[in-house]
């Protein structure tokens, strides 16, 4: 990684390197779960493989009386169903966590197809500010301690969600020095 400058622009950047791999999907699962474990706690979710049904949660990660679902894809009716069926459960909310790039197409298409009511139990929102808002709040805004909660959330990443859940090739590696 490069100091590509905001911890977001980090983010998106990997992202795009995954997706020339064809492995946005599983990056994007990866570092929003090492995030949500750096931010809530390491017992918060628990890694799987993104291929790994979601036994029984009702999407990628349950926190809470949230359930935070992740797409790499436009807007599709698979997911709509999905967040349908999250939603016929009164008590739980949804975090749709897209690419930046297709936040507003999803918005519109949640706004489209769903009942006001519904609509507004649905947080949508990119990935790329979803983790690297968080890593910046964390880091107090400081580059430099920015720097090293992206490092921690790397190693999170790397070291608990990898070797479990995911292949060694999705390894990310940090070649700035603040960032090691």
């Amino acid at each position: 990684m490069q100091n590509k400058g905001t911890a977001i622009s980090i983010i998106a950047d990997i992202l795009d390197q995954a997706q020339e791999k064809k492995r946005a999907k599983d990056v994007a699962e990866y570092l929003v779960g090492a995030k949500l474990q750096l931010r809530l706690g390491e017992n918060t979710v628990q890694p799987k493989n993104v291929n790994t049904p979601n036994r029984g949660q009702p999407a990628d990660f349950q926190v809470g009386t949230t359930a935070i679902e992740v797409t790499v894809n436009p807007a599709d009716g698979r997911h709509l169903s999905q967040i349908q069926r999250i939603l016929k459960d009164m008590t739980l909310h949804v975090w749709l966590l897209v690419r930046l790039k297709d936040r507003e197409k999803w918005q519109n298409v949640v706004d489209v197809t769903l009942a006001e009511t519904l609509a507004g139990r649905v947080a949508i929102t990119d990935i790329e500010t979803f983790v690297g808002q968080n890593i910046s709040e964390i880091g107090g805004f400081d580059v430099a301690k920015v720097a090293a909660e992206l490092a921690k959330l790397f190693r999170v990443y790397n070291e608990h969600w990898l070797p479990e859940a995911g292949a060694s090739g999705l390894r990310i590696v940090a070649v700035d020095p603040e960032c090691e």
